[in-house]
């Protein structure tokens, strides 16, 4: 019986391919308060690190607040129901001349809530922040760093135990060392007690996190871009779980020191090897997507691809996703001179397929984020131009197994202005939430919109059956 209805659901799958005009509809729409965003920065930055589901459904947010309206100074977290009503808000107001930069944010099996943020005050500090899932209340805070102008960018998870992992850089200061290693910090998570802090040296001047990962046996996985003088580089390292060890550490070194290396993300498949995707500059000029999977358990490169668009220009990668046999799915840009640059999605590592998207407008057009349903199909978001000229939100559902577009939504908050979607989640009732920056008259918001895929949705309950 249940073969039978994995049949129905792939037939259905086929079907929906042919027909996305009835393959989906938005459920509802919501914005916050005015003067709230996902970053303090203009643009977003760490796509896809500022919203996480809990075990029941709800959408956490962080992000930045004004206080007064046109400052993003203070930290924001929202939770959001299925139902599109904010549970709560709060709101941590930072004194000035300080400011919070909001980086990502991660859940319990219990439902509370952990934050990560560079807390600046003459310098930035890498810090963690706690907050009660229920009410919102803050329950503890903790510096993982000193305030320093070399400290920036920081990543979040939470373990199977509940104990919680925050990456960033730290400004070394020791005689003989380098300028900047990348920091790992473990925390006990029902106290805050540090429970163990390690670092990868080595560093000629500075380095960035991009994300991190826990494995199944607890063991962590840290990615960053690391600056040396022979230039960028992508690096990638193992931590033990229980005693913050490092276990093993690959590099991918630049070609030459004008060379622009720079890794966006981090995916784990089950059996603990880290995939890792971003950009890699050709002759110091052009981009092209690099991927590299490594074995999880002593680091060797299991395989290597690069893709190079048609145009052979930038070409990027901004985010992976890894399903439950191990398909990779990267999605990000390609330009060519012909429509600028168009939402890119490629899948696996021997390039199964790859899809492009393109508007009616030139340029500015990139998949920010993704997200996969259980089946491993991939839903990718981004800013798209409308006729208009003005922004949009673009989400775009691809099948597993061929790459046919089978959700399309394209979504306008109404304020006729440059709406940019950061964050896309796939919830196991068979809906999409999609979250971002939506500018109004009065102030920046947080945009949030939840899209139905139906015939998904019942498939989901056939199988549970």
């Amino acid at each position: 019986m249940r073969a039978l209805k994995k049949v129905v659901w792939l037939i259905a799958t086929l079907l929906c391919a042919t027909s996305i005009a009835h393959a989906q509809t938005v459920a509802w729409s919501t914005t916050s308060p005015v003067n709230q965003s996902l970053s303090y920065y203009w643009s977003l930055e760490e796509p896809g690190a500022h919203s996480v589901l809990d075990t029941e459904g709800n959408l956490l947010l962080v992000g930045s607040e004004g206080d007064p309206p046109g400052n993003r100074d203070n930290l924001v977290v929202r939770k959001i129901r299925p139902d599109g009503t904010w549970a709560w808000s709060t709101i941590r107001v930072v004194p000035d001349p300080e400011f919070s930069v909001p980086t990502g944010i991660a859940v319990d099996a219990q439902g509370d809530v952990f934050v990560s943020l560079l807390h600046y005050l003459l310098g930035y500090a890498v810090m963690t922040v706690k907050l009660d899932g229920a009410t919102g209340a803050i329950l503890w805070e903790r510096f993982a760093t000193e305030h320093s102008t070399l400290n920036y960018d920081a990543a979040i998870v939470v373990d199977n135990a509940g104990d919680v992992l925050v990456g960033g850089s730290e400004y070394v200061q020791s005689p003989g060392e380098f300028p900047v290693d990348l920091l790992v910090v473990k925390y006990d998570g029902p106290s805050g007690q540090e429970l163990w802090r390690a670092a990868y040296e080595g560093l000629s001047f500075q380095g960035g996190v991009t994300a991190i990962r826990v494995d199944a046996f607890g063991d962590v996985l840290l990615t960053g871009t690391g600056d040396r003088t022979t230039g960028k580089e992508f690096v990638t390292v193992k931590f033990n779980g229980t005693t913050g060890q490092q276990v093993w550490a690959r590099t991918l070194p630049s070609e030459n020191a004008a060379a622009n290396y720079y890794i966006r993300d981090l995916a784990l498949d089950a059996a603990g090897n880290a995939i890792v995707t971003g950009l890699v500059t050709t002759a110091g000029v052009l981009a092209n997507v690099a991927t590299i999977k490594y074995s999880g358990i002593d680091g060797t490169t299991l395989w290597e691809r690069r893709f190079d668009g048609a145009d052979h220009n930038n070409d990027r990668g901004l985010a992976l996703v890894v399903d439950q046999t191990g398909n990779v799915s990267v999605a990000g840009s390609t330009y060519s001179a012909a429509t600028g640059s168009d939402f890119l999605t490629l899948r696996d590592g021997t390039l199964l397929w790859s899809r492009q998207f393109h508007s009616s407008g030139v340029n500015g057009e990139y998949v920010e984020t993704m997200t996969q349903d259980d089946h491993g199909n991939v839903y990718v978001t981004g800013p798209m131009l409308n006729a208009d000229g003005n922004v949009d939100f673009m989400t775009i559902g691809y099948a597993a197994e061929t790459g046919r577009e089978r959700v399309r939504v394209q979504f306008d908050f109404g304020h006729a202005l440059r709406d940019e979607p950061g964050e896309v989640k796939w919830s196991p009732d068979g809906s999409l939430w999609v979250a971002g920056e939506v500018p109004t008259p009065a102030g920046r918001t947080i945009g949030v919109m939840k899209i139905i895929v139906p015939m998904f949705a019942d498939a989901f309950e056939a199988e549970a059956e």
